[in-house]
């Protein structure tokens, strides 16, 4: 099985579905039982962790 490839569109679709399940972004210990967003791991390594990849994917609310 091939891995997804995160893109910024990926990812932000990520958030928009949570957001449509659940009223709000997901919080970091969310993110692992999550199958269209990658680890709460692979977020910190590329992107140097879940505050930093929402403030680039544009939302406001960055802090939890």
């Amino acid at each position: 099985m091939r891995k997804p490839e995160w893109t910024d569109a990926t990812l932000k679709a990520g958030f928009e579905q949570f957001i449509i399940e659940h009223g709000r972004l997901p919080r970091a210990h969310e993110i692992d039982t999550l199958p269209y967003l990658p680890s709460a791991r692979a977020i910190q390594k590329r992107y140097g962790g879940l505050r930093a990849l929402r403030e680039r994917l544009g939302y406001e609310e960055t802090d939890f």
